[in-house]
């Protein structure tokens, strides 16, 4: 059984947490987000992040779906849980997240001149990157010409070489900033 999971519906729930408690009551409501990724702690769900944040574990709930730790890291990468939730419900994002495969071309999203453009990228790294930032990222180089330039990096993050490219023609993105480009 996954330990891991994400929240598929807004929920209020009663918190398990006495941290969040009020004086005057014996638990609290709080609402909590779709795509907040939850992790299984014996009969708990603690919100990832914020494990002050704890409910009782249902497993007949149709509100959370388990993760195994591939997509959950994918997921975890995304700061938003909006943008979590997105990238799980789109047909395909979870099917084909997974199999990304360095040196494998992609579709991302550049600014140039103030406006936002479609650019062909190769992907150059699949991993974590430096603490602080968790989950796993897509380290990209941008192949389009008429684009080159429009990265923020040569490969490098927090000064910490992942891979190697010209100067700013490299992004470290998450799944939700990545497309699968048709074969």
């Amino acid at each position: 059984m996954s330990e891991n999971y994400i929240l598929l519906r807004d929920r209020k729930v009663k918190t398990a947490s006495s941290s969040i408690r009020s004086v005057y009551s014996r638990s609290a409501e709080i609402e909590i987000s779709k795509g907040e990724l939850l992790v299984r702690k014996g009969d708990l769900l603690c919100v990832i992040g914020n494990e002050s944040v704890t409910f009782e574990f249902c497993t007949e709930s149709d509100s959370i779906a388990p993760l195994h730790s591939v997509l959950y890291n994918l997921l975890k990468a995304i700061p938003i849980a909006m943008g979590r939730f997105r990238v799980y419900v789109t047909d395909g994002w979870m099917d084909w997240g997974p199999g990304v495969k360095k040196g494998d071309e992609v579709y991302i999203c550049v600014m140039k001149g103030g406006e936002e453009c479609c650019s062909t990228a190769v992907v150059r790294y699949i991993e974590t990157i430096t603490r602080g930032h968790p989950g796993t990222v897509f380290g990209v180089e941008i192949t389009d010409s008429r684009y080159y330039g429009c990265g923020t990096s040569n490969g490098t993050f927090n000064k910490v070489r992942y891979f190697t490219c010209p100067d700013n023609n490299g992004l470290f993105l998450t799944l939700a900033s990545v497309a699968k480009k048709p074969e």
